[in-house]
């Protein structure tokens, strides 16, 4: 019953809970989130003081290689914020606070979407922090 996405997967993310979770760009249009900039070290917030704890640490290191990644904006208030970031648009427009990693309760089960994704060359901290929200599923 859980549910785990991330990056460009959010457009089903989106169709599917559209009253969870508010992303960059138009509901209607696909990919229309794919708004964020690649960046090598984007600073993030660890706002989840159970995530928090488990980490060591109240800041974490992401890395988004790719040119364009999927952002969010803002969450409804039943919707867990695990880290947030000051992240940068393609267009030069600076979203503050951006949920990084958010989840929500659904019928038994449990939905978590991830702006970023793992693959080769992701930051350690990104990894351990998938690590920890996969015992949560």
């Amino acid at each position: 019953g859980s549910l785990f996405a991330s990056d460009q997967a959010y457009d089903l993310i989106e169709r599917t809970f559209s009253d969870k979770i508010n992303f960059v760009g138009t509901e209607t249009t696909l990919a229309a989130a794919d708004q964020g900039a690649a960046g090598d070290a984007l600073s993030a917030s660890i706002v989840d003081f159970n995530m928090a704890g488990l980490f060591g640490r109240s800041s974490a290191t992401l890395r988004y290689p790719l040119a364009r990644w999927s952002m969010m904006e803002d969450v409804a208030d039943d919707v867990d914020v695990y880290l947030t970031a000051d992240a940068e648009t393609v267009d030069n427009r600076t979203v503050r606070d951006a949920p990084q990693i958010v989840g929500f309760d659904h019928g038994n089960g449990r939905v978590t979407y991830s702006s970023f994704h793992q693959e080769p060359g992701s930051h350690p901290d990104q990894l351990r922090i998938l690590q920890l929200l996969m015992f949560e599923l």
